[in-house]
């Protein structure tokens, strides 16, 4: 189980996933963008944010 994005940003954003990826310290982060509204995709904002996972 994981936590990828912080759960009140989410609920505003119309968000596609990207990719996750290691930092050089060894930590995850997971890259997504959002898009302007459910039918518009311009103007897109990526976002990173921490991941951590976990056995719960």
């Amino acid at each position: 189980m994981f936590n990828s994005v912080d759960e009140h940003i989410c609920v505003a954003l119309v968000t596609s996933p990207e990719g996750l990826f290691m930092t050089a310290d060894g930590s995850y982060k997971y890259i997504y963008h959002a898009h302007a509204s459910m039918t518009s995709i311009a103007p897109r904002t990526s976002y990173i944010n921490d991941l951590t996972i976990s056995d719960n």
